[in-house]
């Protein structure tokens, strides 16, 4: 079995009459109609002011994103999505929005209301998390890239590249042929999807997703790929029950593993935070008590995940793991538009005039396609969330602890230096 993998991608369109923007997670796909992309360079912020935002402050937004984004998803189904991925992408929408259209999105980005404050910290964020690699590359890798298509030709506004551009000078920008050549097009930008998390999101725009009347294509990416700092052997991997939300029970490969972990434990749920190597990146993994999901589900957020952090012990854990591997979608438009964010999906009240002046456009549709695996060696993803490790300083607790992971549970990656949530969701059937 391979590392684990993670990716993302979320595409969301926009239109102007005859125009898209389309944004995918791992992806943001915008679209619209009407100049020629010409590279600006980075618009240099001014320095934030005392009691700006800082870097903290943008992990906890892009949480807070992934918390109310959580609140949304329907019950007892498989769920997994970047709050780090959708973040970026909508960053890059925002920059573009004015009047109502940008309060909304601000209001759903945690915006500060000091724009350029902001903007130095979701830089410096996105620089914390791009690029990281451990001495030995292929243990661990993780990576975020922002990528640009827009109509040959089409008039967007030079002082939005800039501003995209400082944002993440890495970021691509590539003129495409929607009109003349739709299904070359799309494969482009397939391809730099594809190729941005190493081939674990292949298809992020599907045949639907993009039209001729397409002009702009904002993606987003973020890729992680790392070994667990403790692998668990592949010889105790054996089958076990795993009893679905509806009581049904069916079998599934379960790792196991006994060593020192971080655990914690409360009268709703175990919890344990499994490391990587290289230490920079957690993965945390919540197991409601039978009877209390809805409890434990319905409290997800940034207390419950520093609660167990600040709970957990360095007890020794006898845990069973499933070994799977999921490839779930999020309705990310509907979602978008129950946390308030409506104007940009209505072409009456659109108002994305920082992207383009001479058209008007909205977003017609918002895509998000993550995938994860988990097995014996590590993890890989195209969007993922580190959890905190433990304190080596912490002393083993002389009880072992049992933790058999056999019902749905909450599966997070979490970058313990930054404390941004890179991946979250509910793994409720491993079998995919």
């Amino acid at each position: 079995h391979g590392p684990h993998r993670r990716p993302a991608g979320v595409a969301v369109t926009l239109r102007s009459r005859a125009m898209r923007l389309m944004l995918p997670l791992i992806g943001l796909a915008l679209v619209t109609s009407a100049c020629a992309p010409t590279q600006s360079e980075p618009t240099v912020p001014p320095p934030p002011s005392p009691g700006a935002p800082s870097i903290d402050d943008a992990a906890a937004a892009v949480n807070q994103l992934g918390f109310r984004l959580w609140a949304e998803q329907p019950p007892a189904m498989n769920v997994f999505y970047s709050p780090f991925g959708i973040h970026q992408a909508l960053s890059m929408l925002y920059l573009g929005a004015a009047g109502e259209t940008r309060a909304q999105l601000g209001q759903l980005l945690g915006a500060s209301g000091d724009d350029a404050a902001d903007l130095v910290a979701r830089g410096a964020l996105a620089a914390a998390l791009r690029p990281r690699e451990g001495a030995d590359r292929p243990a661990f890798t993780l990576r975020a890239s922002n990528g640009v298509f827009v109509l040959k030709g089409y008039p967007i506004e030079r002082t939005y590249l800039s501003e995209v551009a400082a944002a993440d000078p890495t970021t691509e920008v590539r003129s495409l042929d929607f009109k003349g050549n739709l299904p070359r097009a799309r494969t482009a930008v397939n391809r730099w999807v594809e190729q941005q998390t190493a081939g674990a999101i292949p298809v992020l725009v599907g045949p639907n997703d993009l039209a001729v009347d397409t002009r702009l294509v904002l993606a987003s990416t973020v890729y992680f790929q790392a070994r667990w700092l403790m692998e668990f052997e592949p010889a105790e991997t054996e089958d076990g029950p795993f009893t679905l939300a509806d009581g049904t029970e069916v079998t599934v490969p379960r790792m196991r593993k006994r060593d020192y972990l971080r655990y914690a434990e409360t009268p709703e749920y175990q919890a344990v935070l499994l490391p990587y190597v290289g230490q920079q990146v957690s993965a945390l993994v919540v197991l409601p008590r039978a009877g209390a999901v809805e409890a434990v589900e319905s409290t997800v957020g940034a207390k419950l995940l520093e609660e167990t952090i600040a709970r957990a012990e360095l007890p020794q854990v006898d845990l069973r793991l499933p070994r799977f591997e999921v490839r779930p979608t999020l309705p990310l438009a509907a979602d978008l538009r129950a946390l308030g964010l409506t104007d940009v999906f209505d072409p009456a009240y659109s108002d994305l005039s920082a992207i383009c002046t001479s058209r008007r456009l909205f977003v017609t549709d918002a895509l998000h396609q993550a995938y994860i695996k988990v097995d014996e060696e590590g993890t890989e993803a195209a969007a993922a969330t580190a959890l905190g490790m433990a304190d080596a300083a912490s002393p083993p607790g002389p009880q072992t602890v049992v933790m058999t992971v056999d019902r749905p549970f909450l599966f997070l990656v979490r970058d313990d230096a930054t404390g941004a949530l890179l991946f979250m969701g509910r793994i409720a059937d491993p079998r995919g």
